[in-house]
């Protein structure tokens, strides 16, 4: 045993008492390798503990939830946006803000932040709104976003994040390749650094969130500062710009690079590995085959055998290119499963409300949206994947709230060439709970096209996201 991996709970990683401690004191060679997605997760949420940030995140959680949870609210939210063609041309179809999900889910709040910087205009009538109604709640919240404090760290914090979304799509892939993660991880690095060092790119930040700010009669300003503080940053800069790129954008940049370092790159030597696989061989040099054996010395009997041993498997891959794999084993079935109806064309029976409820939200990856029939008998929702899958099981998210939560019952999922000639897939007696995230695999694997999902009875039918699963193009033996 060589390593050992779970994500960070302390009783899993806990350098004393933790599993991975343990097993390593009965096998000192089984190095714990945290999960690489939730390390950087961490990263970002340990880079986020900047009060001005933490504080940012905070109030558009509370209104997010506020907006998600009151349908007047959520009403109000929705004629705003039809009123204002600028925003939801960049919401894109979206009509609900993004909740920042739990605390270490980060890459949904990449999305919950730029979906409300795009919608500010209409979060701040809505709540004026509200607030002109009575509702003192929602003047507070108003009063909380129109500040610069909150706005400035909306556009940069979520200029940083953006950046960050295509390393951890990368990280949560069924054929993660780590060293290439470190390499693109060491990228991000610099390419953060450089963005650090230079001025013009706060700069260009800093514009943009003054010109949010001036729309809505915000005037940029700064702490006040003296000679000798304790409890907030205090730099002897004197400029409002020089202030906030100081104590807030470097601030942050700094703690992130630091966690990237420590939490990402730090564990290089061992991935290197990878390189040994047989696809890899054409890159793998001297260097890397001297870090590979310095890593792994002591289960190697010499530097020199271990080095004879790179050049005969060289060798016998250039002869026998044809069988030559791509990976140590071909992988379990169940590693090889891809979400395959993601974005994907979608239609249902009939509409409750087209505009607030298309087809297309079941599978537009946001928990606040959903498709919704009318009521009707046996109504129903299809994906089409766009060519032919072997379907290994299906997962859904049920709606929340007491009563509207739990129309769902007697679910019929099919698969099928086209939508009238089609195969029982899985089917679930009885009713779902509200909120809950059921999955349905398949009594056996379905080959198909098509993917619907309906229920038995006459009914509403409303869910807020499916994913079909199938078997990827990772698999080496596919049926």
């Amino acid at each position: 045993m060589r390593a050992q991996g779970y994500d960070g709970a302390a009783n899993m990683s806990g350098i004393h008492k933790g599993v991975q401690a343990r097993i390593k004191e009965i096998v000192p060679t089984a190095n714990y390798v945290h999960c690489k997605a939730h390390v950087l997760n961490l990263a970002i949420v340990h880079a986020s503990q900047d009060p001005s940030v933490r504080t940012m995140m905070a109030t558009i959680q509370e209104i997010a939830f506020s907006f998600h949870y009151f349908a007047k609210k959520l009403g109000k939210l929705q004629d705003e946006l039809e009123q204002n063609q600028n925003v939801k041309d960049k919401l894109d179809g979206k009509t609900k803000i993004q909740t920042l999900c739990k605390k270490t889910c980060w890459f949904s709040r990449a999305s919950a932040l730029s979906t409300f910087k795009a919608a500010f205009p209409v979060i701040v009538s809505s709540l004026e709104y509200l607030q002109s109604k009575g509702d003192g709640k929602s003047g507070v919240q108003l009063s909380a976003i129109l500040r610069f404090d909150f706005i400035l760290p909306l556009v940069i914090v979520n200029h940083i994040l953006e950046a960050i979304v295509p390393l951890t799509s990368m990280l949560q892939g069924v054929s993660c390749d780590l060293v290439e993660a470190v390499n693109k991880c060491q990228t991000l690095i610099r390419v953060f650094e450089n963005e650090r060092n230079d001025i013009a790119v706060f700069n260009c930040l800093y514009d943009e969130a003054v010109e949010l700010a001036e729309h809505f009669g915000i005037i940029p300003s700064k702490p006040r500062t003296t000679g000798r503080q304790r409890n907030r940053a205090n730099p002897a800069v004197v400029g409002i710009q020089d202030y906030r790129r100081v104590t807030l954008y470097i601030q942050f940049l700094d703690h992130l690079l630091n966690e990237l370092r420590d939490r990402l790159v730090n564990s290089e030597e061992r991935f290197l590995a990878q390189m040994l696989l047989p696809n890899n061989l054409k890159s793998l040099n001297r260097d890397h085959q001297i870090r590979i054996f310095r890593a792994y010395e002591s289960d190697l009997q010499s530097e020199d055998q271990f080095l004879l041993e790179i050049k005969r498997w060289v060798a016998r891959w250039d002869i026998y290119p044809s069988k030559k794999p791509d990976q140590l084993y071909p992988l379990p079935l169940d590693m090889c499963l891809e979400d395959v109806s993601y974005k994907k064309m979608t239609g249902q029976s009939s509409s409750h409300n087209y505009r607030k409820y298309p087809p297309r939200n079941g599978v537009d990856g946001d928990l606040s949206t959903m498709f919704h029939t009318r009521f009707e008998k046996n109504p129903y929702w299809w994906v089409d994947l766009g060519s032919s899958f072997s379907v290994h099981h299906v997962e859904i998210w049920n709606r929340n709230g007491t009563s509207y939560g739990r129309r769902l019952r007697e679910l019929d999922i099919m698969v099928g060439p086209t939508l009238s000639k089609m195969k029982s897939c899985a089917y679930h007696k009885g009713r779902v709970s509200p909120e809950k995230h059921l999955i349905l695999k398949c009594s056996k694997t379905t080959k198909g096209r098509y993917v619907k999902l309906g229920l038995r009875v006459k009914e509403y039918f409303h869910l807020m996201e499916v994913k079909v699963f199938a078997y990827g193009k990772t698999c080496l033996n596919k049926t």
